[in-house]
């Protein structure tokens, strides 16, 4: 990791950067400009690979969610992510193909929006046409759930995938 740090220290030091980066106000060159004055060190060389780099190694797609997501698809149901992510972070998910299993994808750094903020979940069921009480919402932060809960979608908080795979289907029954 750049400066010897790892994401973590990264996001401890700087998470409202990461916050607004996610939200689409600041550039990746400005990110590491304002990373690089606050450590008082140089922007490396490789600063556009480097956090696309963590995210290859460490992400993983359960193959649990996988099949789910199949199943759902074989059965006519509608399916959209709603992430909050950065930049980076979005073209490696592209890369590896993870967003073209969903018919729709929307990404808190391409919308300036990010959850919890009721607002984002107020325009993706717009974009979709639905109602919240049509929509089941997976995620694995319980704040995350609050607002989809008070547009009447039904929420999973995402503890395990088998779990995942269980509560969808029984809301789904």
């Amino acid at each position: 990791m750049a400066y010897g740090l790892k994401v973590e220290e990264i996001a401890l030091l700087l998470d409202s950067l990461l916050e607004r980066m996610g939200l689409g106000v600041v550039t990746e060159d400005e990110f590491w400009n304002e990373l690089s004055a606050k450590t008082a060190k140089p922007i490396p060389e490789e600063r556009h690979e480097v956090l696309r780099k963590e995210l290859r190694e460490n992400a993983c797609l359960y193959p649990e969610i996988i099949n789910l997501v199949r199943d759902l698809r074989m059965f006519g149901v509608g399916l959209a992510v709603l992430s909050n992510t950065i930049p980076p972070h979005a073209e490696v998910i592209k890369e590896k193909g993870w967003y073209g299993m969903f018919d729709e994808v929307f990404l808190s750094c391409e919308l300036g929006l990010r959850k919890p903020d009721k607002k984002i979940y107020e325009l993706v069921l717009s974009k979709l046409g639905l109602r919240g009480e049509e929509c089941v919402f997976v995620d694995d932060l319980q704040e995350n759930l609050l607002p989809a809960g008070e547009l009447k979608m039904k929420t999973v908080l995402a503890v395990s995938p088998g779990q995942v795979v269980f509560d969808v289907k029984t809301l789904l029954a």
